[in-house]
């Protein structure tokens, strides 16, 4: 409902859901036809159009449910997690991340800005992302010691 409080993220992402499912729908043509659902304008209508056609799930209350991350939902992970958010995200209030009950394993990072996905950056609009990720494995390298991807072997 948040995204589709602000036409210009709702249209960002929309535009990128429906490339998303014309590319599946190319792929796999007998498995799927997202027509229906690409024609719509809002994220919950989409949303409930292709839980209603291409999920199990008995509706769309019940879909949000088995993903959402509040309460206890994260207490009991086991590996090392690193959620990144941003304080002027306008979809996910950052007081939701400031009340999770996570694990000793899970990191929060949450940036001044960056909207969203919590790693834009600039009027540009740069993302974080690619140059954030080797530090967050050279972290999990150094906490674990496993073999894992370092900064050399990230494109």
């Amino acid at each position: 409902d948040r995204v589709d409080r602000y036409p210009l993220i709702r249209a960002y992402f929309m535009q990128k859901w429906r490339r998303s499912m014309a590319i599946k729908q190319a792929l796999v043509p007998d498995r799927y036809d997202f027509r229906a659902a690409m024609r719509l304008e809002t994220v919950r209508a989409t949303t409930a159009r292709l839980v209603a056609d291409h999920s199990d799930t008995p509706g769309l209350d019940a879909y949000f449910r088995g993903y959402t991350l509040t309460g206890d939902r994260l207490a009991s992970l086991r590996v090392p997690t690193t959620l990144v958010t941003a304080a002027d995200d306008p979809v996910i209030p950052v007081e939701d991340f400031r009340r999770l009950r996570a694990a000793p394993s899970t990191r929060v990072v949450i940036r001044p800005h960056g909207g969203h996905l919590g790693f834009l950056e600039g009027l540009a609009l740069r993302s974080r992302y690619e140059r954030d990720l080797p530090d967050f494995f050279e972290a999990l390298q150094a906490a674990d010691g496993a073999c894992i991807p370092c900064r050399q072997d990230i494109d």
